[in-house]
Formats: C-alpha cells, sequence, structure tokens
C-alpha cells in the first residue's frame, strides 16, 4: 500500500521539476499550504500542466502506475484537486491507493 509520505515526496520531486524550468522569482515552495490553481495562485496554467504531467511522470517511475490526473472525475469533484498542494496529495492518495 502506498503511503501519503511516498506521494509526498512524489509531488515534491515534480515540483523540483517543475521549479528548473520556471525563473527564480517565479518557483513555487515545497509547502502543503501552496495555493497551485485559482485565485492568489503560485503557478500559471502552462505551469501548473507541466506540474501535473511531472507528477504523472513520477508516479509511473516510482510506483509503476500510469494515471491521469486531470480527467473527467478529477473534474467533477467538489474541492478542485488541484487547488493546493496539499489537495493534490490527497487526490493523488485516493487515485493510487
Amino acid at each position: 500500500m502506498v503511503l501519503i509520505n511516498e506521494i509526498t515526496e512524489l509531488v515534491f520531486r515534480a515540483i523540483d521539476e517543475v521549479n528548473s524550468l520556471l525563473p527564480k522569482d517565479g518557483r513555487i515552495d515545497k509547502d502543503m499550504s501552496v495555493i497551485i490553481s485559482g485565485s492568489g495562485a503560485a503557478l500559471d496554467s502552462l505551469a501548473l500542466v507541466n506540474l501535473v504531467v511531472a507528477v504523472e511522470q513520477e508516479i509511473e517511475k516510482s510506483l509503476g502506475k500510469s494515471i491521469v490526473l486531470a480527467d473527467e472525475r478529477a473534474m467533477k469533484l467538489e474541492n478542485n484537486p488541484f487547488r493546493s498542494i496539499k489537495s493534490l496529495v490527497d487526490y493523488i492518495y485516493e487515485v493510487v491507493r
């Protein structure tokens, strides 16, 4: 069984990858409370897409599971799974369990 800490580490590795592509003043902190989409977001839409793709790649590489995070299921949820790093980690945990 995958632990929430493992998912958090996967997301943080993906953040490191995305941050390497961003200017220093546009990088995001590896903090669960960071808002990554919507009002007050730390990322623009392209950086968010890059993060989602990087997370999917990290999951496949580390867990051997091929998943799509931005699918119909995610879009139908009442709470946006892409709102913050915490909501993303929680959503991934539910998807990969």
